[in-house]
């Protein structure tokens, strides 16, 4: 098989769909991350230390899988820059030793509130100076250790893009021809607050207690965040920002409308303007902020919703951004594989029409009993049958 007219029909494919046009066949996407190691019987340390295993995990699933694209592998952590810089964030293994099913992140956050002047009149300045430091206890050292740390975490993770991630996404590319659908990530400055500066609750009052200043911070902030959308695109890699949006469904409206909205409008907008797409993967249930979305470029983003009914999903979103999901993890792997053959037939019936829809799961794939292979062959093959001509 001509694996290049391959990756170009999926890619024809992906863009079609996502413009609301008509397709061969609707497509299959998912983020299956830890889950493509421990389908290919390795173990999270595997695929986190070692860019061949990492790779390894990748094609395997490539070549046993018929997707239309998978998320980056950036979500597998590389823990030699964290073991390097002794840090207290993230975690592989417990205290025995035993690495965990996918990387746990620890949501240590120790800003403090009468830092927030700091970090709003010099953003950078503050996160090197301050928050790394805390992150990291190698480089709360003197001079010039410190610096020298710095310089091996950096070198660590430059090493893991060009010798393990961009490696990862080429040989999937050029070898089944299955792209990548992201071609970089950001986040939203407000969540950005809460899983590295002040954390889940403090942000919650920060919202209420502090307004105009975390207002401030966000603005600050932006021109990071908005940088690592747009500034670099990786090669083999579909066009699109990855963009995890985990408080907003915590806020009430009022909140969410005065605190969260204005900067993840700017970067939703910005990013549009700078030719990319904004893929959102939309934690918890977004049904009660469906009318700020009329606000954002119609047709020009991708959603992968996760509690939500996605009928309702499809009501309230289908005509403003492109939607993928439908399919639960906990139902791919507990279902028999009649329940799922039947489940994604319904979710055609009542998903593709009109167009704007992938095929796809409610959440990222980490722990090994998070997909049964059989009944995800299931799903496949009942998609490539059944999902035509819609």
């Amino acid at each position: 098989m001509d694996m290049k007219k391959r990756y170009e029909d999926r890619v024809k494919r992906l863009a079609a769909t996502l413009n609301f046009e008509k397709t061969d066949c609707i497509p299959i996407m998912g983020m299956v991350e830890t889950w493509a190691g421990h389908n290919n019987k390795m173990d999270l340390l595997d695929i986190t230390c070692d860019a061949e295993k990492l790779k390894a995990s990748y094609l395997h699933f490539a070549k046993e899988f018929d997707f239309d694209a998978i998320g980056s592998p950036i979500g597998c952590r590389w823990a030699p820059v964290y073991s390097a810089l002794g840090s207290t964030e993230f975690s592989f293994y417990d205290n025995k030793g035993v690495p965990h099913p996918g990387v746990q992140h620890l949501g240590r956050c120790n800003m403090e509130v009468s830092e927030y002047p700091e970090l709003i009149a010099d953003p950078y300045k503050f996160i090197v100076d301050k928050i790394l430091p805390r992150k990291f206890p190698a480089l709360r050292v003197p001079e010039p250790r410190r610096s020298m740390n710095f310089a091996k975490g950096a070198l660590l993770f430059v090493d893991h893009i060009f010798n393990a991630l961009i490696p990862t996404c080429m040989a999937v590319g050029q070898q089944y021809g299955l792209p990548i659908f992201t071609s970089s990530a950001t986040e939203i400055p407000l969540d950005v607050m809460c899983d590295y500066f002040r954390g889940f609750q403090n942000v919650i009052m920060d919202a209420r207690r502090h307004r105009q200043q975390i207002i401030e911070a966000c603005d600050a902030l932006y021109p990071i965040l908005l940088a690592n959308a747009i500034g670099n695109q990786t090669p083999e890699m579909f066009p699109t920002v990855f963009i995890p949006l985990h408080i907003p469904t915590y806020m009430n409206t009022k909140d969410f409308g005065d605190v969260y909205f204005p900067t993840f409008k700017r970067m939703i907008t910005d990013i549009v303007k700078a030719g990319r797409r904004p893929f959102l993967f939309m934690e918890g249930d977004w049904a009660p902020y469906a009318e700020f979305f009329q606000e954002l470029p119609k047709k020009k983003v991708v959603g992968l919703f996760e509690y939500h009914d996605h009928k309702a999903m499809k009501k309230n979103f289908g005509d403003i951004i492109a939607l993928i999901g439908g399919m639960p993890l906990y139902n791919l792997n507990y279902d028999t594989k009649e329940q799922v053959i039947d489940r994604t037939r319904r979710l055609i019936d009542e998903m593709a029409p009109g167009g704007g829809w992938i095929f796809g799961f409610d959440k990222s794939w980490l722990a090994p009993n998070d997909a049964n292979p059989d009944n995800l062959k299931a799903a496949i093959e009942t998609v490539r049958k059944y999902g035509t001509g819609k």
